[in-house]
């Protein structure tokens, strides 16, 4: 580039208009997270199927549902009654009538602590994880056929 050319004098006197080439290289610590912003963006883009029902019809689906597939006694048919309501707008749980306090206190700290479940959970995921991938190898050299080579696995007296 030569010196004084367009192109340069174009890099060295940057409006406040051009700013915004640099600020999406390196974007502000806003508040709201990025996952936040593109589970809204995707949330916008897809229609909740529940959107358009009020509470009533969606405790009186809920019921049903868990009726006609016989899901329960009592106590499941009222959580699947809860469960309806609350599908439509879960971010409004405070607002759904026939939770008690200890449903509230659970749905609390599911949103403010969305990570914050049970060690032993993790590890059954890598355990299961592990296995899948253990069972995956074992599928790419079955057992003694013509084009596998399985010496390696008699060696480690695996075969």
């Amino acid at each position: 580039m030569a010196h004084g050319s367009s192109e340069e004098y174009e890099l060295n006197n940057r409006t406040d208009g051009d700013a915004r080439s640099h600020s999406a290289a390196f974007p502000r610590n806003n508040s709201v997270k990025a996952g936040d912003k593109a589970r809204r963006n995707t949330n916008a883009r897809l229609a909740n199927p529940l959107a358009n029902f009020d509470h009533p019809e969606l405790e009186r689906m809920g019921a049903t549902f868990a009726k006609k597939y016989q899901l329960g006694d009592e106590s499941d048919i009222r959580a699947f009654r809860l469960g309806a309501v609350l599908a439509k707008d879960p971010s409004k749980f405070e607002d759904c009538k026939g939770l008690s306090e200890d449903e509230l206190e659970i749905l609390r700290k599911e949103f403010n602590h969305k990570w914050s479940q049970p060690k032993l959970m993790y590890l059954v995921i890598v355990l299961c994880s592990t296995c899948a991938a253990v069972q995956g190898m074992g599928m790419l050299c079955p057992l003694h056929t013509e084009k596998c080579d399985c010496s390696l696995l008699v060696q480690m007296k695996l075969l």
